[in-house]
């Protein structure tokens, strides 16, 4: 599964509230570069609004959990980025 996690961004180091997340079946590795959107439908608490400053961050894990982080998982991110804005790009290309 591939789990992209949108979080208030508290600034460097920090780890902000959880926003948002997203979770993808993972087909192969030709499913990437993958084009994907985070809306108000991916919130994690309803009436949460998804605005202003943001980190997002994505895993790729090997279980299918979103709370385990397993060796073998790969991780990308944190990125600073702005919610509605375009061409934020994640590399997925860390090990844990």
């Amino acid at each position: 599964m591939l789990f992209i996690m949108v979080r208030r961004d508290e600034g460097e180091g920090q780890r902000g509230m959880i926003l948002a997340a997203k979770k993808l079946p993972v087909s192969g590795a030709d499913m990437f570069p993958l084009d994907f959107e985070v809306t108000g439908r991916d919130v994690m608490m309803q009436g949460t609004r998804l605005w202003g400053p943001v980190r997002v961050e994505a895993r790729v894990d090997t279980d299918g959990d979103a709370l385990s982080k397993l060796p073998g998982d790969l991780t990308g991110g944190p990125i600073a980025g702005e919610v509605n804005k375009d061409g934020l790009q994640i590399n997925i290309d860390t090990a844990l």
